[in-house]
């Protein structure tokens, strides 16, 4: 612990110490022992949107029991709640065992006898105090968040990016954000970003260099900053894999600095960069087997976060400013393979950071962006081997922010250049943009479209909720990662609606089961690493369906299967899958039925199901132990639905259900299940009535999250927190 928080935590104890010698030198009623007081009680309700909670949802009553350290009740209170007031002060009589005691308060507001608000407490409790201690209420909350839908590829800066040709693609690789180096390799094509799944790569890394060996069909990528400091190594990316190659040359260790590919030579060219402790101007090639360091006459001076691109058109590689350690710098120059020259050329001001690429279809360098010492910029040029054009100047809301570190290159099969990411003045940017010789597009966005009959799954691994498919037959997987869903894979199981998906927390995989597409029912088991998804073939597996539910057991490691219907009508068989095997299990069980909800009780080890429709639609609860069924009387449960919400609210211990379908009508009634009894909970503000949403338990931010589903109007595209 720190100093000065521990000193601060001595002297709160010594002043506690201080006041209860105090207090117990005064005569007090009751005799030894016995220590008569007066607890002020004021209840503080949560507010939104300026009511309090208790305005939107009235009370009638209010009950209040304190206990002891023991656990001994030593005073309690139950009272009308006084009408037309929307807070109180509550005085509740106590007997202390000393005249200052640690106790518990328990304040639970009610109306009708239900709990609309309850809170716990621990607090100092004195003899003779006239305080009024403030105990702040929980109630069942629920949140629209905002529902924008951002690029897949999240914002990072310092990524490096190259054009591949056979894929038709831009790859990208590396970067850092504000958690840390990032280590994955994405493909950008046709405006939509999708993360490549590699078996190896290359470390976590920001400022690595690398460019496209045409010649060899490889991406090169060298160096960096790591997680242990400036790496020297090479690596060759063919598309699909990374190799690390081991020249018997290479350059000494550094980041920030700039490779291209030269055409007209068929060599990988290197220049500058960082040590950690100096700036570079030496110059190297690499022939696909080894570094060569390259003796010249007049170079570029030492530099980092400068950029250089490969012109055809000049036969020349060009670079343009970067960093001395003292100031950006403004300078151009050209490589023709054995000599540097500078250009005498007015441009861009002074600056570092900034992209460049060559655009083939107009046979221009093209510069965007970068910083000097007091701006970003956020302009575009373009250079001809003799002059520098200034093609925008930006600031337009039609045209990228001002930044630096963004990743850059030229998609020569649609004749784009395209910006994406980097650090603007405001944030990590997670755009991207095109620029197509006139005119800025902003792309790398997917369309998030209102649905029902999807199904999601919270990736504990990864902290996103996963969510696939659903009525519109959208085939893309989508992450929300508490902030704005992504597209996060565009290949996959196929667009369907009414499948069951679950994450099986062992292996670290959403496991997709079933489903529809139009009149064809799926069999299909497929499952999604966090990158690709692929389909799992096996002898032995449940019959095609739709509505069924699956839940993860994390006691046994399975996911668990139940129900839905088939071609011959609704199902009531249960099956185990343990990644490499589906199992029936035999026995008795809950009746045949689909639309049910079902969530795994990790405090009790039980898989809980409620409801669905059966022959007609159902209203009972089942627990299933892993060996067998068992159906749950309790004295009150959620009216009879189909098409309900489920999950397990860890934070509270339950099972909640949200909404369904019941006789035609949609719902919005919130209910929880605590392994004995159902209780409905009444929060003041909920989103809208709907069937065949699905909801997830976000571990990592502590709230239930739904989206979606079907309301009388048609199927909607709303997110909501639970807390």
């Amino acid at each position: 612990m720190p100093r000065v928080a521990l000193s601060r935590h001595l002297l709160a104890a010594a002043v506690l110490i201080g006041a209860a010698a105090c207090a117990r030198d005064a005569a007090a009623p009751g005799g030894p022992g016995r220590y008569d007081a007066v607890l002020r009680i004021a209840p503080v309700f949560p507010s939104s949107a300026g009511r309090t909670r208790l305005q939107q949802a009235p009370v009638d009553s209010i009950n209040v029991a304190i206990t002891n350290e023991e656990g001994d009740t030593i005073g309690q209170l139950g009272v009308r709640f006084p009408p037309g007031q929307d807070s109180v002060v509550l005085t509740v009589r106590v007997q202390l065992g000393s005249a200052i005691e640690s106790v518990t308060v328990v304040v639970e507001l009610l109306a009708n006898g239900e709990v609309r608000f309850r809170s716990e407490a621990d607090i100092l409790a004195r003899v003779g105090s006239n305080e009024v201690q403030e105990i702040p209420l929980e109630s069942a909350i629920w949140d629209e968040l905002d529902p924008r839908v951002r690029a897949a590829l999240a914002g990072r800066v310092g990524p490096a990016a190259a054009y591949r040709a056979p894929a038709a693609a831009i790859i990208a690789f590396g970067g850092a954000t504000e958690d840390g180096f990032l280590g994955e390799t994405w493909s950008y094509k046709d405006g939509l970003w999708l993360r490549i799944a590699t078996t190896t790569a290359p470390s976590a890394r920001v400022g690595q260099a690398m460019a496209y060996d045409a010649a060899r069909d490889r991406v090169v990528l060298f160096g960096g900053s790591t997680a242990t400091g400036y790496a020297a190594d090479t690596w060759e990316f063919d598309g699909t894999t990374w190799r690390q190659i081991t020249p018997s040359a290479s350059p000494a260790a550094r980041g920030f600095h700039s490779i291209v590919y030269d055409a007209g030579r068929g060599r990988i060219l290197l220049f500058g960069g960082h040590t950690g402790s100096a700036y570079l101007a030496d110059t190297w090639e690499y022939d696909g087997t080894t570094w060569t360091q390259i003796s010249v006459g007049a170079a570029p001076s030492a530099r980092a976060i400068h950029q250089m691109t490969y012109s055809p058109a000049l036969g020349r590689t060009v670079l343009f400013g970067g960093y001395d350690g003292s100031d950006p710098l403004a300078d151009t120059w050209s490589y023709n393979g054995a000599t540097w020259s500078r250009i005498s050329a007015a441009g861009p001001l002074a600056r570092a950071a900034h992209g460049m690429a060559f655009d083939a279809t107009r046979s221009k360098v093209l510069l965007f962006g970068g910083a000097d010492n007091d701006r970003r910029f956020g302009d575009l040029w373009s250079f001809d081997g003799v002059t520098w054009t200034l093609l925008s100047e930006g600031g337009e809301s039609s045209a990228p922010s001002a930044r630096g570190l963004m990743g850059m290159a030229f998609d020569a099969g649609r004749g784009v250049t395209v910006v994406f990411s980097g650090l603007s003045a405001r944030e990590i940017e997670s755009d991207s943009w095109e620029w197509n010789g006139s005119t800025w597009t902003e792309r790398g966005l997917g369309t998030l479209a209102e649905r029902s009959g999807h199904a999601m799954a919270f990736d504990s691994r990864r902290g996103a909720t996963v969510m696939f498919g659903g009525a519109g037959d959208d085939a893309v997987t989508w992450a929300f990662d508490g902030r704005a869903w992504r597209p996060v894979a565009l290949a996959g199981p196929g667009g369907r609606s009414a499948h069951a998906m679950a994450f099986d927390a062992d292996r670290g995989v959403v496991v997709l089961f079933g489903g529809e597409r139009g009149t064809t029912r799926f069999a299909e088991t497929w499952e999604y690493d966090g990158v690709a998804w692929s389909q799992k073939q096996f002898s032995t597996a449940p019959a095609a369906r739709t509505g069924a539910a699956m839940v993860y057991d994390g006691a046994r490691r399975v996911v668990v299967l139940f129900g839905g219907e088939g071609a011959s009508g609704k199902l009531g068989d249960t099956w185990e899958f343990d990644g490499t095997l589906w199992r029936e299990v035999t026995g008795s069980g809950p009746p045949a039925r689909s639309g049910h909800a079902m969530a795994f009780d990790a405090a009790r080890s039980r898989v809980v199901l409620f409801g669905g429709a059966g022959t007609s639609e159902l209203a009972d609860t089942w627990e299933f132990s892993g060996t067998a069924w068992a159906q749950r009387t309790t004295a009150r449960a959620p009216s009879a639905r189909s098409g309900a919400a489920g999950a397990y609210q860890a934070d509270r211990g339950e099972v909640i259900v949200f909404g369904g379908q019941s006789g035609g009508s949609r719902l919005d009634d919130l209910w929880a299940f605590d392994g004995t009894d159902w209780r409905e909970l009444f929060p003041p503000h909920r989103p809208p009535e709907r069937s065949d949403g699905a909801m997830v338990y976000d571990s990592s931010r502590g709230f239930a999250f739904l989206f979606g589903g079907a309301a009388a109007g048609g199927n909607l595209d709303d997110s909501w927190s639970f807390r």
